[in-house]
């Protein structure tokens, strides 16, 4: 068997193959794929069953999206080249395909994202994540939409089913979602800040090498 599924199915395609009977994770399944799924927490993630599958999985993700860097994941990662930018990546429709597979990209074209979520993540407990991601996959569900096409096709209907998804939204989750935006904010802020400032250390040093050349 051939295992995989995108964004949450992704997600859903391995833990499954760690979690079934070895008898089918070990003999039967030959490949799974998650393709731009998010990863998990940590007593997954260093769990003996994931572990022992992770020879077999590989992770394809789009060389700036956002969603498939939400947790921990330890399997190989192929980056592909996609039309579209930022969480619009996330859309496989948009993924560039040469011949049977899909294209390589040389490395994650956009290290800022990777930062803001890294730091992002380590300023949330386990139960802000889980607000968090249960709400962004309970509101698209809520849209009634099957695919990206019909989220872009149908704009107006889409978002409106997604606002009032979140009018029901206990209050007290609503803060935490909205604790959660500023501090996704606050670390994007602070990564920007912390590249200023090495930018103007190498700059810095660099002049200095120059500096002292000139004078020997």
């Amino acid at each position: 068997m051939i295992v995989g599924g995108h964004s949450k199915g992704g997600n859903f395609a391995v833990y499954a193959c760690a979690f079934c009977d070895k008898d089918i994770s070990e003999k039967r399944v030959i490949k799974i794929y998650t393709n731009d799924g998010p990863g998990f927490m940590n007593e997954v993630a260093e769990s003996e069953n994931y572990l022992s599958i992770l020879s077999k999985t590989i992770k394809i993700s789009p060389d700036s999206s956002p969603v498939g860097l939400f947790f921990l994941s330890k399997a190989e990662r192929k980056v592909i080249k996609s039309d579209s930018k930022g969480f619009m990546q996330h859309n496989p429709y948009k993924w560039h395909v040469l011949g049977a597979e899909f294209e390589s990209a040389d490395a994650r074209t956009d290290p800022f994202i990777n930062m803001t979520i890294s730091s992002w993540l380590n300023t949330m407990t386990d139960s802000n994540k889980k607000i968090l991601v249960d709400y962004i996959f309970d509101s698209l569900e809520a849209s009634g939409v099957t695919s990206f096409n019909e989220l872009a096709d149908n704009k107006w209907n889409s978002f409106n089913s997604i606002f009032k998804a979140l009018t029901k939204i206990d209050p007290n989750d609503k803060t935490d979602i909205a604790s959660s935006i500023k501090k996704l904010i606050a670390s994007g802020k602070d990564v920007v800040i912390s590249e200023k400032q090495k930018n103007a250390e190498i700059k810095k040093a660099e002049k200095n090498k120059v500096d002292n050349e000139k004078q020997e």
